[in-house]
């Protein structure tokens, strides 16, 4: 789908699910928007494109620093980035995300940036010919389970806050985190991202920043969802948490 405004975008999203599952439908065949359709199979990723401009300005490209970013384009990713952490109960919070969320897969499993990185949370991807709607940040943690409007509303938000409290950005990750030394994990400020339910839903309730973005009777809610969903974890069985839970 082609870029557009952030509630136009999350509206196509939905509109497309609902299209997909009809004409499945129609032709004997059912869909699936799970994080990991099939036990041991690959992961379901609904990676979260995003750019941003400040009168008509791209702020991620264009720049003098890494990846060609601009100041405020650097401090918009580093917003992003430093609270990745804290959002994925809301970006990748279903009982069978942590599945997915594994270093290997493309799915971002590390708070980390990189240019064109494929295994940070965070890729940039810079404007070339063959990406015609210029530069543009991807966050490669978002799988099929999360709320569409709530991840974006979230992402807008670090980017915003970001820019707002000047963050600076760490240095970009050129090579798999896991190939990372510690001191290099540490200078660049990479973490791993929780996979497991208990971990996300304690960094959830303890981000400040992630209470302050969505509001506090908005966190408190999804704070009690994830906490239900994982009391009605199906446990260890793959199989049975596989299931196709997250059919239209």
């Amino acid at each position: 789908m082609p870029p557009r405004t952030p509630l136009a975008a999350a509206d196509d999203v939905l509109l497309a699910r609902a299209v997909i599952g009809r004409v499945a439908r129609a032709h004997g065949l059912r869909d699936t928007f799970s994080p990991v359709p099939f036990a041991g199979g690959s992961g379901n990723g609904a990676h979260m494109h995003l750019s941003l401009t400040k009168d008509g300005v791209p702020l991620f490209s264009g720049g003098s620093l890494a990846g060609d970013l601009t100041t405020e384009g650097a401090r918009a990713v580093a917003g992003i980035v430093r609270e990745l952490p804290g959002s994925i109960a809301v970006l990748a919070g279903t009982v069978v995300s942590d599945e997915r969320m594994q270093p290997g897969h493309w799915s971002g499993a590390t708070a980390c940036w990189g240019v064109e990185n494929r295994e940070a949370a965070v890729r940039l991807l810079r404007a070339n010919n063959g990406n015609p709607h210029g530069a543009n940040v991807e966050v490669k943690c978002v799988d099929s389970g999360a709320n569409t409007y709530l991840a974006t509303g979230l992402l807008l938000g670090f980017a915003a806050s970001g820019i707002e409290r000047e963050l600076a950005l760490p240095a970009p990750v050129e090579v798999d985190p896991r190939e990372l030394t510690p001191q290099q994990a540490e200078a660049a400020a990479v973490v791993p991202l929780p996979s497991d339910a208990a971990g996300r839903i304690a960094m959830f309730e303890e981000s400040q920043e992630v209470r302050a973005v969505l509001g506090p009777e908005l966190h408190a809610a999804v704070l009690a969802v994830r906490r239900y969903e994982a009391s009605l974890d199906a446990g260890p069985d793959l199989h049975a948490r596989t299931r196709f839970a997250w059919s239209s």
